[in-house]
């Protein structure tokens, strides 16, 4: 599939929210890259009010991104700059 040339339907985020995969996490960063991961946990889904899913997904980010800007994006800045469609790169299209 071709992608039309900033066509804003092609900046997609995905979420951190892979249950203790910390491997996984790594993953999703190298072919998304730290820009593109949003911090996600799939709360309301822990069957323990958030207490489960929260800090394993914390560490799971901290373990897999060792660097403090490409994690700080992770956490909040690519949030703040989804909600603004003039922070959001085209730069990968």
């Amino acid at each position: 599939m071709t992608q039309p040339t900033k066509d804003p339907r092609w900046a997609h985020y995905v979420d951190s929210a892979l249950f203790g995969s910390e491997h996984g996490v790594e993953c999703i960063v190298a072919f998304f890259g730290s820009d593109r991961v949003l911090f996600g946990t799939d709360t309301p889904f822990d069957n323990k009010d958030g207490s489960h899913f929260i800090p394993v997904t914390i560490s799971d980010v901290e373990g897999a991104v060792h660097n403090e800007a490409p994690r700080a994006a992770i956490f909040k800045d690519n949030a703040r700059k989804s909600r603004d469609p003039r922070l959001i790169s085209t730069d990968f299209i």
